[in-house]
């Protein structure tokens, strides 16, 4: 039962803390995905995010908070 808090329930809470952090940290502006999709937030909701990207004004919205790889 312990081994199971350790290999499971723990490393989860930890990811969710982390996500937690992440969404409350996040604001418009210029952002890379972890696919290289580069564009500027545009509108943060719940648990979504829209991107813009290029000229054309392209719009995307990202439900996983983990595809975030680095904001500028």
């Amino acid at each position: 039962l312990v081994l199971l808090y350790f290999m499971i329930y723990r490393p989860q809470k930890k990811q969710e803390k982390k996500d937690a952090a992440m969404r409350s940290s996040l604001e418009i502006g210029d952002i890379t995905t972890i696919g290289g999709v580069i564009g500027r937030v545009v509108a943060i909701k719940d648990d979504t995010f829209v991107l813009e990207t290029g000229a054309d004004r392209v719009k995307i919205r990202f439900t996983n908070l983990r595809s975030l790889r680095s904001k500028s």
